[in-house]
């Protein structure tokens, strides 16, 4: 019953919902077009077992990788902590905020790995690139300073920045043709929408002439 109203106001008032659709797809093309572009950057640190110690126990390494594997989540999770990324600000002279900076800033841990990626955004390449490189290399010494120790105090850590961000920058701006997409479906909604007040409007307004005429009709028959 809904389906078939909605399919009879579209079919009466169709010039409405094109003129409306075709409204949204120019409007999100061209906010779209006329945004501002951002980009996002991705650099790399490897955590892994530094040189053991002379006289170090046998199962050093085996220790120390079972450790890193069972601490990737946390390494993950400390890139956006307010201990790096308070560093980060200092570096980098951004006079930004632990929040706003882990908004720029998306860490995360491949598969398997023992790989801590973050993913930084900016206005512009360079920007992108500085973030998230100063971020990793941050990281990196956080992990160092603050993980494991051999006997004789030595960090049993050691991290390697194995992408720089420069090398994996990427536009993440809005897209036109994917702009223009929303605006059409959102303009068809909307054409659906009035031409179904439309066409309430219409039939109200018949409804309540049909009524009047067939009111008069009566106190004719009536008066005779």
């Amino acid at each position: 019953m809904k389906t078939s109203r909605t399919f009879r106001a579209v079919r009466a008032h169709w010039a409405i919902v094109l003129v409306v659709a075709i409204i949204g797809l120019l409007g999100g093309t061209g906010r779209a077009a006329l945004a501002t572009p951002r980009y996002s950057s991705t650099a790399s640190v490897l955590i892994s077992v530094a040189d053991p110690d002379e006289g170090a126990q046998q199962n050093y390494q085996s220790t120390v990788a079972t450790t890193i594997s069972e601490s990737m989540n946390t390494y993950s999770s400390l890139a956006t902590s307010g201990v790096v990324l308070n560093e980060v600000d200092s570096r980098l002279g951004l006079g930004q905020s632990v929040t706003q900076l882990a908004g720029r800033i998306h860490p995360s841990v491949p598969l398997s790995t023992s790989i801590v990626e973050v993913t930084a955004t900016g206005d512009d390449a360079d920007s992108a690139a500085r973030l998230a490189n100063t971020t990793v290399a941050v990281l990196g010494d956080e992990i160092v300073g603050s993980g494991m120790k051999q006997g004789s105090g030595s960090p049993a850590l050691k991290t390697i920045i194995i992408q720089d961000g420069a090398d994996a920058v990427v536009e993440t701006g809005p897209n036109p043709p994917t702009g223009g997409l929303v605006g059409l479906l959102v303009g068809l909604v909307v054409g659906v929408i009035i031409a179904l007040v439309v066409e309430s409007a219409q039939r109200r307004g018949t409804d309540d002439s049909q009524t009047r005429r067939g009111a008069h009709h009566q106190e004719v028959v009536e008066l005779s």
